[in-house]
């Protein structure tokens, strides 16, 4: 993504990233463009988008791991190795079976799309190979859940939208699996089934979405939420992001972000366009 145009509930137009260079730059992840807006309403209306040609061969791969610290492993060495995946999804037996209601679910699943020229393929598929060691079994005839019929691909997304998503944690692949047990753990502790989608960047960094199902009080969002974020506090490395994050954030560095915010408010931005006065 190269751009993306939004407007504020108060008319206010703002972008994100400069479409006029669309063919400069490396562009912009849309996921990660938006979510430091999710503490404030917008509504997106445009978005630019630089496309690439479709690769000559493309193959999707799946391993799944009845193990986390396993799992863990095996991406946090997929992130050094030579290959390089297109993309590398994650879920978890309750996610996985959201995806694909039709295939037994393991307790982690991992998808990985490559491409490249037909003869280039094989070579790749032997790097994840040995980049994934550990996993319980592979198929390269899994279907993508991503590349579907319309109906099909709105039918999953229907489904996906009525769990509970209280936010991303953004962790060290290597910690990813111990991570996805505490979240469940702690859904199970609040008679909140949890699952997980994550998706691993080259970074060495997953993002990862827990959800639950969906409480009917708003006082249980809230503590689902929190609880969340007391998992992810306590990760090296991984950080928590949510429209209610800050109402749980201690960092110091944060409070006196949020400090700041609130004096500017008081005096300059009397519409509250920034993002809503909350004390954390």
């Amino acid at each position: 993504m190269n751009a993306l145009r939004t407007i504020s509930p108060f008319g206010h137009r703002a972008r994100v990233g400069f479409e006029e260079v669309a063919n400069n730059g490396t562009a912009y992840d849309l996921l990660h463009a938006i979510l430091p807006l999710a503490a404030e309403f917008f509504v997106p209306v445009g978005i630019a988008l630089r496309l690439e040609a479709k690769p000559a061969a493309r193959k999707t791969l799946t391993y799944t791991f009845d193990d986390g610290a396993k799992l863990s492993g095996a991406l946090d060495k997929l992130t050094r190795s030579s290959a390089s995946p297109d993309w590398v999804h994650v879920t978890d037996a309750v996610a996985a079976r959201t995806l694909r209601p039709s295939i037994a679910a393991e307790a982690f699943t991992v998808q990985i799309s490559v491409s490249g020229t037909g003869s280039g393929l094989p070579a790749k598929e032997k790097a994840l190979d040995i980049a994934m060691a550990g996993f319980k079994a592979k198929s390269p005839d899994v279907p993508n859940p991503f590349d579907v019929p319309a109906d099909a691909y709105r039918k999953t997304a229907e489904t996906v939208a009525r769990s509970l998503f209280v936010g991303e944690v953004r962790l060290p692949a290597k910690a990813l699996g111990d991570v996805l047990a505490k979240v469940r753990a702690f859904g199970d502790q609040s008679t909140a089934k949890a699952g997980a989608y994550a998706s691993l960047r080259a970074t060495g960094i997953v993002s990862a979405f827990p959800f639950f199902a969906a409480p009917k009080d708003r006082s249980k969002v809230y503590d689902l939420s929190k609880g969340v974020r007391a998992i992810a506090s306590k990760v090296p490395g991984a950080a928590f992001t949510s429209r209610l994050a800050h109402l749980w954030e201690e960092e110091a560095n944060f409070m006196r972000r949020m400090a700041f915010l609130r004096s500017l408010k008081t005096t300059i931005d009397t519409a509250h366009v920034a993002q809503p006065l909350v004390a954390p």
